[in-house]
């Protein structure tokens, strides 16, 4: 429906509702407001209106701290989760090493010592690359 159609303000039997509308009128008179009836009101309404953004603004405070209480306990879940994941790597190439070196240079026929340089530097090398991987995903 249109803003400009006035089919519902027009009255499709005026000889009937306007006298009607007078004896209702006449019958009927609107009670008389208390003093100070509308400055009540639009106090009352100021207060809810506040009340109401005071009660927006607390929930989204807890919300607020319920987000940071999460992401802070992800944080440290993945700080965790990553210390573990180093140090069961680290106990895997140590035994790993443990094992396999001294069948390594048997097999080579290289000494132990030199195979362990060979591989220290070998790791070296892998963990400079991750790092510089990382620091370029991280700025990237």
């Amino acid at each position: 429906m249109s803003d400009t159609d006035t089919s519902l303000d027009e009255d499709p039997n005026p000889e009937v509702s306007g006298p009607l509308d007078r004896a209702l009128a006449a019958a009927l008179r609107k009670p008389e407001l208390p003093a100070g009836f509308h400055a009540s009101l639009m106090a009352q309404i100021a207060l809810e209106c506040a009340t109401e953004r005071e009660a927006q603004r607390a929930a989204l405070a807890r919300e607020h701290e319920r987000q940071l209480r999460d992401l802070r306990r992800g944080y440290l879940n993945m700080r965790q989760d990553t210390l573990l994941t180093v140090v069961a790597g680290a106990f895997t190439c140590g035994a790993a090493a443990a094992v396999g070196l001294p069948a390594l240079a048997q097999w080579t026929g290289v000494d132990m010592l030199s195979l362990g340089v060979w591989m220290a530097g070998g790791l070296a090398l892998a963990a400079a690359v991750t790092a510089v991987r990382q620091n370029t995903r991280l700025l990237g």
